[in-house]
């Protein structure tokens, strides 16, 4: 799911290099969830039932990590794993840095709804935008 926000000032914070595995592990568990959006059969689930939840995590998000003294505001993805009962699991981000593990500590509060299979890989792609 991309998402893109405006008028977020730009800080300065700590970037942590990733390890060349962890960003292919990362690349390839992004392309398993967007081909599990582009799925015919999961569209209701994307385009009805997951977004109030995305909304929430977004608006959780700008408040708590992107705001937030020292944030570094540039563009990151996280994908992780739902389970059956719509909680968050084997969260990654990249580039992992601050801002990235902020917004990992507020998925893993997040619920969404219970997905319509398993297993049920997710992509969380932030396209910040000045």
């Amino acid at each position: 799911m991309r998402i893109g926000r405006g008028a977020v000032g730009l800080m300065v914070g700590l970037l942590l290099a990733l390890p060349a595995w962890a960003a292919d592990d990362i690349a390839a568990r992004a392309k398993a969830g967007q081909e599990q959006e582009a799925r015919p059969e999961n569209k209701t689930y994307f385009t009805v039932d997951y977004p109030p939840a995305m909304e929430r995590y977004m608006t959780a998000v700008i408040r708590n990590c992107l705001a937030a003294p020292g944030a570094v505001v540039e563009n990151f993805v996280i994908v992780a794993d739902l389970d059956k009962a719509g909680r968050y699991g084997n969260i990654e981000a990249a580039p992992a840095q601050q801002t990235t593990l902020c917004a990992i500590q507020e998925l893993r509060q997040l619920k969404a709804p219970p997905p319509p299979s398993q297993p049920f890989p997710v992509v969380i792609d932030f396209n910040i935008q000045p």
